[in-house]
């Protein structure tokens, strides 16, 4: 893939009246990675014959092209002559044309987008400097991935954040989306999505176990490091939830963690009670409709935070690779 060299300067010093372990200096350093609007080469591009356009694509971004064309889309093979006329059909349905007006409108102005990311990614770099960094690919997916990370690419289906009022949201069918994800599509939500996402996928060589607390407390230590990555952001929008949901959470902290002693999970490796804890969903079935689906995120975040409290000289990749049962070893539930 062509890289741009992105270059952003981010010198400040966070202040707040208690102590943030995540409020520090970020030194200006130079990013090497490529913000690509791939939605608009596709569906903009001034080249007008279907194959043309399919090799100066496949061309520019030869790892990413292919997995859109093949695995996101799935039209067929990416040098398939045919597929590439079948696209230029695909793109002209309404689904795609619809969508893609209404892309352009949303994010038009898409500086405050990559301000964002490059502020995350400049964060990353300051706590991983020796992992490389993702490009970021913004794709209209035909509504099949909000997120789709690689490890060296995180794409965003930006059709999917919209907004929950907009007419297309509104549109879509409840049977393939249902509310409580139709009240997330909003541009509020997108950099978290996108940060969570990228970082639970290509860090799961981390998962120590197959138990449910192993599941816990890898989504916790990853919801830490996010909250690091983005100190700026509230809780809620990291973590997928809405503004109620994490307050329900809040409040019900010390019952959740009971229930799930009292039923004798924590060492469970149920896949069905891994999935009702970890999957997503309106709620967490067993618990009131107020709770948030995926619930993991905030127990397992509250696991670690109890740890990094008590043990603040660790660095995040020392929290990664810290084995679960001391992290759980801390944890006292608030009530």
């Amino acid at each position: 893939m062509n890289r741009n060299l992105i270059v952003v300067c981010l010198s400040f010093v966070l202040f707040s009246c208690q102590r943030n372990p995540f409020d520090v200096e970020i030194e200006e350093k130079e990013l090497d990675f490529a913000f690509v609007r791939l939605d608009q080469e596709v569906f903009r591009s001034e080249i007008d014959d279907p194959l043309d356009r399919q090799t100066h694509l496949f061309a520019t971004y030869p790892e990413f092209y292919k997995e859109y064309f093949e695995k996101i889309l799935r039209i067929g093979p990416v040098d398939d002559t045919t597929a590439a006329f079948d696209f230029q059909h695909i793109s002209n349905q309404i689904i795609f044309a619809d969508s893609q007006n209404e892309v352009d409108s949303v994010f038009f102005f898409d500086q405050q987008l990559r301000e964002d990311f490059l502020s995350v990614l400049q964060y990353y770099h300051h706590y991983f400097p020796q992992r490389k960094l993702p490009n970021i690919i913004t794709m209209n997916s035909g509504f099949n991935y909000a997120v789709y990370p690689m490890k060296e690419n995180l794409a965003i289906g930006l059709e999917f954040y919209l907004g929950e009022n907009h007419r297309i949201t509104n549109d879509l069918p409840h049977e393939q989306f249902p509310n409580y994800q139709k009240e997330k599509m909003d541009q509020d939500f997108l950099l978290g999505d996108a940060m969570r996402g990228y970082l639970l996928s290509t860090n799961q060589n981390k998962i120590q176990g197959d138990k449910l607390i192993n599941h816990f407390i890898y989504q916790g230590k990853v919801m830490y490091i996010l909250n690091a990555l983005m100190p700026f952001e509230k809780e809620h929008f990291q973590m997928g939830y809405t503004e109620n949901e994490l307050l329900w959470c809040e409040k019900n902290e010390f019952n959740i963690w009971k229930a799930i002693i009292d039923e004798d999970l924590v060492w469970s490796s149920d896949y069905k009670q891994i999935q009702r804890f970890t999957g997503f969903g309106p709620f967490t079935q067993g618990f009131p409709e107020e709770s948030p689906g995926m619930i993991s995120l905030f127990i397992g975040k509250k696991i670690v935070l109890d740890f990094m409290n008590r043990n603040p000289e660790y660095s995040l990749e020392q929290l990664f690779n810290e084995k679960d049962e001391k992290v759980l070893n801390t944890y006292k539930p608030n009530k």
